[in-house]
């Protein structure tokens, strides 16, 4: 077998180990919600009226939605952008957004804040809550407490810096933007897809902005720049 077998051989082992890897983290992170459901839709069968109203619907509800993220998240970042946010763009207060991703990630810990916190954005409806909780969620799955937020604008674009020590390498760092790749530092921390960072870069772009990642010392710094309004 020729030099050019040999490439050939070690390229199809790759493209394998990358689809075996991503077929089995998809599955994974699917199965939790789809079990739920299967199994609220089990309870249904003997439930009371007050029992489906009260507690199971919401269930069903909250389940499907999560589903249903996973599923646009997949989408965005294999490059199917009709999922993201329509709409026209609006301002947006940056700090309400901050407070409702941090309650989504937060886990009752504190968020410090410092810069302008009645800054606001022209964002798509729904885009700049979900680009925050992508941000604030991979600080605190990858990082070290405490979580610190910038909020700095300037004319016509406000920036957003989010900081947390972390011990990701520059070569993971350099890789972090690609869909479906998680370095060691994250495969050991946490489970995921892969795409939080691409979404929330294809998020940014979408509303004319840009997101980036770099290293402060210690510290990883992810800086999201959108429109003024």
């Amino acid at each position: 077998m020729g030099q050019d077998d040999d490439e050939l051989t070690r390229r199809q082992a790759a493209v394998d180990l990358v689809r075996r890897r991503m077929i089995n983290v998809v599955g994974h992170e699917l199965k939790t919600p789809v079990s739920a459901l299967r199994g609220l839709a089990d309870a249904m069968a003997g439930a009371t009226d007050a029992e489906l109203r009260s507690e199971l619907a919401p269930a069903v509800a909250r389940n499907a939605a999560r589903l249903e993220r996973l599923i646009d998240d997949l989408l965005v970042a294999a490059g199917v952008l009709t999922v993201l946010p329509s709409g026209t763009p609006r301002a947006e207060a940056v700090e309400p957004a901050l407070d409702r991703a941090w309650h989504t990630v937060g886990d009752g810990r504190a968020l410090e804040v410092t810069g302008d916190r009645s800054a606001s954005v022209l964002v798509h409806p729904d885009s700049l809550p979900r680009l925050l909780e992508l941000l604030l969620d991979n600080a605190v799955k990858y990082g070290e407490p405490p979580v610190r937020v910038e909020v700095r604008p300037s004319p016509g674009v406000v920036a957003v810096e989010i900081r947390a020590e972390s011990a990701v390498s520059d070569a993971d760092l350099e890789l972090a933007f690609e869909p479906f790749f998680r370095g060691e530092a994250a495969v050991t921390a946490a489970p995921g897809f892969g795409v939080g960072l691409p979404v929330a870069r294809a998020l940014a772009e979408h509303d004319g902005g840009t997101l980036g990642l770099r290293r402060d010392g210690a510290v990883i710094v992810a800086r999201v720049e959108l429109p003024g309004p």
